[in-house]
């Protein structure tokens, strides 16, 4: 089967994309992040557990210029905004929130606030 453009996705310039176990994230030269796949942990971002099969665009990284993505079997992790937000399934502690929670919506991990710039 060829490679077919991803409609969703038309007029949007792509920068990156990770895949992980059953869901893929995707960031464009605006900074928007856009998520599509199995979502049964939140690994989606989109505040719910359903699963997306075409792009959706996370609003709650709406207005943060997204520079990295990383995408686990059950979790997503974004830099967006000079922060990382995590999101999806939290057992053992993956989310980095200091706790085993799921995260529907992205989340800021509060521990990496004061860390100070390499220089």
């Amino acid at each position: 089967m060829a490679p077919t453009e991803v409609a969703a996705l038309r007029g949007e310039e792509v920068v990156a994309v990770a895949a992980g176990g059953g869901h893929t994230v995707v960031a464009t030269a605006s900074g928007a992040v856009w998520t599509f796949g199995e979502g049964e942990d939140g690994e989606l971002g989109h505040g719910d557990g359903e699963r997306c099969a075409e792009p959706r665009r996370v609003d709650a990284l709406a207005g943060l210029r997204a520079t990295a993505l990383a995408a686990g079997a059950y979790h997503t992790a974004v830099v967006a905004g000079g922060v990382l937000h995590t999101f999806g399934w939290g057992e053992s502690g993956r989310l980095g929130h200091g706790d085993f929670e799921d995260r529907l919506v992205p989340e800021e991990v509060a521990a990496l606030r004061s860390v100070p710039p390499l220089v």
